[in-house]
């Protein structure tokens, strides 16, 4: 795709995507060459922080496109001197040029990487075969998201050289940037509260030395984990002790008293509650397992959340339809004792806060930086 057909095709999308998925596309282009210019950087002993912070900002802007991040933009790319991109008319126009740059660029870094023109073309070759993939993934109907810059091949544009020199690199620590700029280059779903934490930080956060604002930087990553640490133990102990209260109601629905009572001929047994709570405390169970881990596993939490979310209203919506019909009926007395006496609505209350911790087991599972 030539730059004029990107500009194009940019130009027919949807007005209400169309500045996001620009700002994506340009993004993903700087990228690509970012590993070289980390190079040239400590080469010619200049800021890196600075440009690493604009970067940081268009990531952040291009998946989560808020109008703080448009705020915060203005400071850091006047820094850089990068220019405006999240409010300009033509955002399609700086996704070419960024297109166009990056391409450019790499071609640059390889030929000066191997003094050949073959590495050039390919560098070349490689770029137009990623920005090809961003376009179709986006045609395809998928929003700006987590995709591995580069499709195979994957071309080494200075990513190696980064990765190796990152912990002996003056003026560090630079593992954010390394841990940020590996989950973009991989694909990797990226930590995006901590990454909207810090490209939110005001103008004063960034001034000074590298060393002096990746102190900062450290120091706003070490509170975060503390933060996720304290959220992970909160929700263990609310597992717990739902866990507790089903054991409770399972113990309740079991006594002869409950059992006694009249329910409509057409009604199902309680026992049916009863197998359902037994259900739901299983995925509790793996719920507590995983959390009582340092670092649970990312997917393990969401599949158990998901699991548990659909039982929790399946639950739910029986429990509703087994009270309503105890209502409706009164056939006995026995009956709405029964309804009223908890067994049914206790129930109904315990799925409704197993759902609402999936909710929050999930919105967790998404915080969390490993997989």
């Amino acid at each position: 795709m030539t730059p004029e057909e990107l500009e194009k095709w940019l130009e027919g999308r949807p007005e209400e995507t169309r500045q996001q998925e620009a700002v994506w596309i340009a993004h993903r282009c700087a990228m690509r060459v970012l590993p070289d210019w980390w190079r040239s950087s400590r080469v010619e002993d200049l800021t890196a922080t600075t440009a690493l912070r604009a970067s940081l900002i268009s990531g952040v802007a291009s998946l989560v496109p808020t109008p703080e991040i448009r705020l915060a933009a203005a400071p850091a790319f006047n820094a850089a001197r990068a220019g405006p991109i999240f409010d300009a008319p033509d955002a399609a126009g700086i996704a070419v040029k960024a297109a166009r740059a990056d391409a450019d660029a790499a071609s640059e870094a390889a030929a000066a990487d191997a003094t050949a023109r073959d590495a050039a073309d390919a560098a070349r070759a490689a770029t137009d075969a990623a920005l090809a993939r961003d376009v179709d993934w986006l045609k395809a109907g998928n929003p700006p998201g987590d995709l591995p810059l580069w499709p195979d091949p994957v071309p080494d544009l200075g990513w190696a050289d980064w990765q190796r020199d990152s912990a002996s690199r003056p003026n560090g620590p630079w593992n954010f940037w390394t841990d940020w700029y590996r989950r973009a280059h991989d694909g990797l779903p990226q930590p995006m509260d901590l990454l909207e934490k810090t490209a939110f930080q005001p103008d004063e956060f960034w001034q000074g030395t590298d060393g002096e604002v990746n102190v900062r930087i450290a120091d706003l990553v070490a509170d975060w984990e503390g933060e996720l640490a304290a959220e992970r133990l909160q929700l263990l102990a609310e597992v717990r002790a739902l866990r507790e209260e089903i054991r409770s109601h399972r113990a309740g629905v079991a006594s002869p008293v409950v059992r006694a009572s009249n329910l409509p001929e057409d009604m199902e047994p309680l026992d049916v509650i009863d197998a359902d709570m037994a259900k739901l405390d299983v995925e509790l169970f793996a719920a507590e397992a995983e959390l009582e881990q340092g670092q649970p596993s990312k997917s393990r939490l969401k599949s158990i959340a998901a699991a548990l979310g659909r039982m929790s209203m399946a639950t739910l919506s029986y429990i509703g339809k087994m009270a309503n019909k105890a209502v409706e009926t009164a056939v006995v007395e026995g009956t709405k004792r029964a309804v009223q006496a908890t067994t049914i609505v206790v129930g109904a209350g315990i799925a409704d806060r197993v759902f609402n911790i999936s909710e929050a087991i999930m919105k967790f599972a998404d915080k969390i930086p490993w997989l």
